[in-house]
């Protein structure tokens, strides 16, 4: 069973998701188109088969155990194609953007699309904040993110991309309960709330896997994305303000102490 599709087949009975053979066998030659690129670009450290289908494909597989009907999708940081391609494959009635902000990236992700004969899938190469204050504004039902940065430097970029009622949805690993401390308040000041968090465990390795899935409840304030989010993210040292004592985010609260605030400077200058 040590291989692509033993994996696949074997893990996504464990783990309870409906795939199919054909699905499976996509799934295996877009591996071996990110194998044969990964000699001259740098698309990921794991080489074996085995283990991609493992780490790359049932976890980028997982989203597929929550209850999402998205008709436009937006993977951000795409890289090789981790989650978007896996998801897009599996669910042809989703449409998918697949963007990087490489180009290289890009133009692989370009012809694997090509390649696997996805209609429902398109590739944009530009960066995340600029689409965000952008061509795509609010025009996204999902965005997903995997291995690609902090959450709350992840929800700067994703927030604004969404629809009011849309979901942000965080991949991630064991370490999600720091990045939740840090995220707290940036979710607050973009419009954003948890509503639900799923934790699973890899079938073979056992390695542990967060969903983080966030809800747009508000209109994301016009300065986010910021251009230069990347070098100072919203962290709660500066954002503990909109915080609850709990640690749960109130966006009303958030917004009440603004105004608050707001109306306290104009009367201090007058």
């Amino acid at each position: 069973m040590e291989n692509f599709t033993g994996i696949m087949h074997e893990g996504a009975i464990k783990l309870g998701l409906a795939i199919t053979a054909e699905q499976i066998a996509q799934m295996e030659f877009h591996w071996r188109l990110v194998n044969a690129a990964n000699r001259k670009i740098n698309l990921t450290a794991i080489e074996g088969e085995a283990e991609a289908a493992e780490k790359h494909y049932l976890d980028s597989l997982l989203p597929l155990l929550l209850s999402l009907k998205p008709n436009l999708a937006l993977d951000l940081g795409s890289g090789a194609g981790f989650p978007g391609l896996p998801l897009a494959i599996c669910r042809p009635d989703w449409n998918w953007i697949l963007l990087d902000s490489q180009e290289k990236r890009g133009k692989f992700l370009k012809q694997a699309v090509i390649e696997l004969a996805l209609a429902n899938c398109r590739v944009i190469v530009s960066r995340a904040e600029e689409v965000g204050r952008g061509i795509l504004r609010e025009a996204c039902d999902l965005v997903t993110a995997r291995a690609v940065g902090s959450l709350n430097l992840l929800a700067e970029y994703a927030l604004p991309i969404l629809k009011i009622g849309g979901y942000f949805l965080a991949l991630k690993g064991p370490a999600l309960d720091s990045e939740l401390k840090l995220a707290q308040g940036a979710l607050a000041i973009l419009g954003g709330e948890i509503i639900e968090r799923r934790e699973f465990v890899l079938p073979f390795c056992f390695e542990k896997r967060s969903l983080l899935l966030i809800k747009k409840v508000e209109q994301t304030p016009e300065k986010y994305p910021r251009r230069l989010a990347a070098k100072k993210p919203i962290v709660s040292r500066e954002t503990s303000r909109y915080l609850s004592p709990n640690g749960q985010s109130h966006h009303k609260m958030g917004l009440q102490k603004t105004r608050r605030q707001k109306k306290w400077q104009t009367n201090a200058t007058i």
